[in-house]
């Protein structure tokens, strides 16, 4: 499985939000304390689904780059925030950084997905869980899948309007 960012594989990723982008929301932990902005998300090129959130932690000059799945964030388009409910800001602080790492192979995403393998005894999930790619961390659920939903209509419409394939 390949994964691309999310304006490579979604041009129109600003339109659910009326042009706002879901690239500068602000994200908090599971105590409400704000962990980092959304720097991106990255997309199954296959399946048009999320798989995760790229989010930049801290401070411009401090901060970090880590990468979270998509069922486990929380998105409310009203406030345009992203909550992750399953993680603290310490568990979140305490991700490696992955700066400059940013990969879209399958093996990367499989570095990656040990990570929350790790942080069983603080989540829900397990370690089958975190390697099994149809798992429910990687399924966005809420105002998140209903954005996902959207993109994947307009990206098949525009599809069918054109006569090509996805």
């Amino acid at each position: 499985m390949v994964l691309y960012k999310l304006e490579d594989h979604y041009s129109n990723y600003t339109s659910p939000f009326g042009g706002f982008t879901i690239k500068v929301m602000k994200v908090f932990a599971r105590n409400h304390e704000k962990v980092g902005t959304v720097r991106n998300l990255l997309v199954d090129g296959e399946t048009g689904r999320f798989r995760y959130l790229i989010l930049e932690t801290g401070l411009w000059y401090v901060g970090r780059i880590v990468l979270i799945p998509v069922g486990l964030v929380q998105l409310d388009y009203e406030t345009r925030s992203i909550c992750i409910p399953q993680l603290t800001k310490q568990q979140i602080e305490s991700l490696p950084d992955l700066a400059g790492e940013l990969g879209t192979e399958a093996s990367y995403e499989d570095r990656i997905s040990r990570v929350y393998g790790s942080l069983n005894a603080a989540t829900s999930f397990t370690d089958t869980e975190s390697h099994n790619r149809n798992s429910d961390i990687y399924t966005a659920t809420g105002d998140l899948c209903d954005y996902e939903n959207e993109l994947i209509s307009q990206r098949m419409a525009s599809a069918n309007r054109n006569g090509s394939s996805l």
